[in-house]
């Protein structure tokens, strides 16, 4: 991993007051001191930095709220975009989703520390911008995670796509 990866992974679990399973790029499981917190169905925080990607951002936030699993919040953290991808985002008229903004760019780094800091989910998955979501992606997830209490990270698949959506590699 990068050092911008790790400094989230370490800023997080200080910020949580203790040990909490994280992962950049799938859902991990939110450990609490006393242990993991559960309900009959998980809340999932989906941590969305963004920074100038307003081409993009539509996509990224409508696959998330398309999602089969629903109990979700979604954290947009807009990092001083100059593009309008905090309008964008803001034009959302969801209950799930959130938006947070930057005043001016901080990077990668700063803009996740807070979207987990913000976290009220069980479980926090991770995703980028320009990226799509799986329609059944979180629902995979988080049956995954509750089926092995002892998982601490789960990754994803990836399929590259050009602009028109067509498959490009895996």
């Amino acid at each position: 991993a990068d050092g911008a990866h790790d400094g989230s992974r370490v800023a997080v679990a200080a910020a949580l007051g203790g040990p909490r399973r994280l992962c950049t790029t799938g859902a991990a499981r939110v450990v609490a001191a006393g242990g993991v917190v559960t309900s009959a169905e998980p809340l999932v925080s989906v941590v969305l930095p963004v920074h100038d990607c307003v081409a993009y951002l539509g996509a990224a936030i409508d696959s998330i709220l398309r999602q089969t699993y629903q109990r979700l919040e979604l954290i947009v953290i807009d990092d001083g975009s100059g593009d309008g991808s905090g309008a964008l985002a803001e034009s959302y008229a969801d209950p799930r989703v959130r938006v947070v903004r930057n005043d001016r760019s901080l990077g990668i780094v700063a803009p996740l520390n807070r979207g987990f800091d913000l976290a009220r989910g069980e479980f926090i998955a991770r995703m980028d911008a320009d990226d799509v979501a799986a329609p059944r992606r979180l629902e995979l997830q988080v049956r995954r995670m509750t089926e092995d209490p002892a998982l601490a990270v789960l990754g994803t698949d990836i399929t590259y796509g050009d602009a028109a959506g067509a498959v490009v590699g895996r």
